[in-house]
């Protein structure tokens, strides 16, 4: 079962129609994983399109409207306890909505999401999930915002 993929989760990179702020999900910890702020998303169930899967989750999480902007990466890893692949896929988007900023998640009974709310794209409070503050830095997050934000004023 070595490098199997056993699961698609998606992450939406939620920004203003300022190109100023982000969103951040206050999560409340849940499988094993601590409390902390971090990008919407989740899981996609087998064999569902990832945009619409991507769409669930940041309805479900923020009650947000979004507009996909661009790809913005595809994270693999092979998980040390199992061995079978994990595949996370991440997008910029943009806000077309106000959400919920008290929106909260509970599934299986657990509470899983504590609110969210806007922050500079440069904020981040504690405690934040590294591997999602890394994707914003490593990848060319910056780089496509700013193209993003250009293209959007050259319209007007």
């Amino acid at each position: 079962m070595n490098g199997q993929i056993s699961s698609h989760h998606v992450m939406a990179i939620i920004i203003d129609k300022g190109f100023r702020r982000k969103v951040l999900v206050k999560n409340a910890g849940y499988n094993g994983k601590p409390p902390g702020y971090g990008f919407a998303g989740g899981h996609a169930n087998q064999g569902e399109d990832l945009i619409k899967a991507l769409m669930r989750e940041v309805s479900g999480e923020t009650d947000l409207k979004i507009e996909i902007l661009d790809k913005v990466c595809k994270i693999e890893k092979i998980s040390e306890k199992t061995g079978l692949l994990y595949t996370q896929h991440v997008w910029l988007a943009v806000a077309l909505n106000n959400g919920n900023k008290t929106k909260t998640v509970v599934e299986h009974g657990i509470q899983q999401t504590l609110g969210w709310d806007w922050y500079g794209l440069d904020e981040w409070p504690m405690p934040y999930y590294k591997s999602h503050r890394k994707v914003f830095e490593d990848s060319r997050v910056e780089d496509l915002i700013f193209y993003h934000k250009s293209k959007a004023a050259s319209s007007i």
